[in-house]
């Protein structure tokens, strides 16, 4: 069936398809067929997303705002004729009697198989699961020079990769190259790397510049340093930080993508302690430097929550985090409200024990996505057990003033994080957000389907102006391929059309307009081949 296969259609061609197949529908007797007809007009209708991209593209005007009315003139149509098919059927049956290559089924031998209706969202984004993309350097022989501290960061983590997964997938030539410096005559090799890195650290720390140089060279050492020397980083980049007369965004930025790329038993509950009182001075900053610090500070609160770090009197560091931050609760602007709310949820999510998104999807390749690391072959997350203990969150935040998921999906974001308990327990959406981005992060597309479509909170304004930053991020990110960033741009586009799966919150949908126009701006080096050069009018589109 033609509405099956992946690929684009010009919108002018999906709504006479659409309206061909609507008739068929309407015309025939036959239940079953009408049931087929239907589907072929919604996948019409679906494959017009990423088609107007291109028309988009080629048109400065936009699309002509008729096409807007007939789109919606067909759905109301659909919708009519799936109330006439009733109550026999309803749109997941439908659809769900549609072989789809999308729907995941729990791989659990102690559970009942539970399948996840994935019909959420067209079959033409994120079709297939793909590996995210490495930057590769040139391995240096024995005492070689080598080019730069990313080539060092590299190397070592090879290394350190190698030892711990043995089984992930390398070249032969790299394979080679750890075979022959894992052997007893070159391991004085392996200490040369490992000197580089100490001396790397200790020459920027004497010379006590942190600035973008600092950041750029020391960061991506980060992940593979021994403990010791991480330890005496991290506490250079404190005292740096403390004795300082202003606070620069800078440090702290710097000091927060060190904490994200610590290894799981780095870091200790004073950490936390030290990096909240970065805040004692948030009301002497300007705007933008507050938000800086907040988003910096909430990322090293990630990776807290990551680690499972042992000791930490939650409630009293949340009062602490609530008595700094007491001014941006009650701020009308969405960026500082959320990034506020973000990192109490953080907070709230640093147990000592492991987290529900760590027992689900270990840390593999943990180091961001701008240190290249060999991809180690791990089993997929279960996504339903995972989907199962969201609920269960939900119902135990839940008490006789809180809304539903479903209600709460109602709401502004500032009506949901002002009136709702995002700064006083934990919520669904944090988890399931931090599940998403990781997925996204992975290449895990089929499961980050899989995800958004099972969760409870998906309409939660919080947990979409998360995914916004997401999908942004990921359409941005110049090394994966053209079809992988054009699906970021189609999802965000489909969250913003589909009021009936995702809510039609305006402050959503002007976040959306606000990233689609920030990734048309994008300089040349980032659109790659030219990809989002035309976006500027995409926004007439809605």
């Amino acid at each position: 069936m033609s509405s099956l296969v992946h690929g684009d259609l010009s919108p002018q061609t999906a709504l006479i398809l659409a309206k061909g197949h609507l008739s068929n529908a309407r015309g025939t007797t036959d239940p079953d067929l009408s049931k087929v007809f239907y589907c072929e007009a919604q996948g019409a209708l679906s494959r017009m997303g990423q088609s107007t991209l291109e028309a988009i593209f080629n048109s400065d005007r936009g699309l002509n705002p008729y096409l807007n009315d007939e789109t919606r003139s067909i759905s109301r149509e659909l919708d009519e004729l799936l109330n006439s098919l009733k109550p026999d059927t309803d749109a997941s049956t439908i659809d769900g009697g549609l072989p789809s290559d999308d729907t995941t089924i729990a791989d659990s031998q102690d559970q009942p198989v539970t399948v996840i209706d994935t019909t959420k969202i067209p079959r033409h984004i994120f079709t297939e699961n793909k590996r995210p993309p490495t930057v590769e350097f040139i391995l240096p022989g024995c005492d070689e020079r080598l080019e730069d501290t990313a080539q060092l960061a590299y190397c070592l983590g090879l290394l350190q990769t190698w030892r711990s997964s043995p089984d992930s997938i390398l070249k032969p030539a790299t394979i080679n190259w750890l075979n022959n410096l894992d052997t007893n005559e070159n391991e004085d090799e392996v200490e040369r790397l490992k000197t580089l890195a100490t001396d790397v650290i200790t020459t920027f720390a004497f010379d006590g510049k942190y600035d973008t140089k600092f950041i750029t060279e020391v960061v991506c050492l980060a992940p593979v340093l021994e403990k010791p020397v991480y330890r005496y980083l991290l506490g250079q980049l404190y005292s740096g930080i403390e004795q300082s007369s202003t606070l620069d965004s800078r440090q702290v930025d710097g000091l927060a993508q060190v904490i994200q790329r610590a290894s799981p038993d780095y870091l200790e509950a004073a950490d936390l302690t030290k990096t909240l009182r970065m805040f004692n001075d948030i009301n002497k900053l300007p705007s933008k430097n507050v938000y800086e610090l907040v988003l910096a500070v909430s990322g090293a609160l990630d990776a807290m929550a990551d680690t499972s770090v042992k000791g930490l009197n939650q409630e009293e560091l949340c009062e602490l985090l609530s008595e700094y931050l007491k001014s941006l609760k009650d701020t009308s602007d969405p960026y500082f409200l959320y990034q506020a709310a973000y990192a109490h949820q953080a907070l709230r999510h640093t147990p000592d024990c492991e987290t529900i998104w760590q027992a689900a999807l270990k840390r593999n390749g943990r180091a961001a996505p701008k240190h290249p690391r060999a991809v180690n072959v791990v089993k997929a997350p279960d996504l339903n057990k995972f989907i199962e203990q969201l609920r269960i969150i939900d119902s135990v935040s839940l008490d006789d003033t809180e809304m539903s998921p479903e209600e709460a999906g109602n709401q502004t974001l500032q009506e949901r994080l002002q009136g709702g308990r995002s700064f006083e327990c934990k919520q669904a959406w944090y988890p399931a957000l931090r599940m998403a981005d990781a997925l996204l992060r992975d290449g895990r597309f089929s499961d980050f389907k899989t995800l958004v479509c099972g969760i409870h909170c998906r309409r939660d304004p919080a947990f979409q102006w998360g995914l916004c930053q997401s999908l942004k991020d990921l359409a941005a990110h110049p090394k994966w391929d053209t079809e992988t960033r054009l699906n970021a741009v189609a999802f965000l586009m489909e969250m913003y059309r589909n009021d009936e799966v995702w809510g039609g919150q305006a402050d959503i949908k002007q976040r959306i307009l606000n990233v689609l126009n920030q990734l048309a701006s994008l300089p040349e080096t980032v659109k790659q081949g030219n990809v989002y050069s035309r976006m500027g009018s995409c926004y007439k589109w809605f």
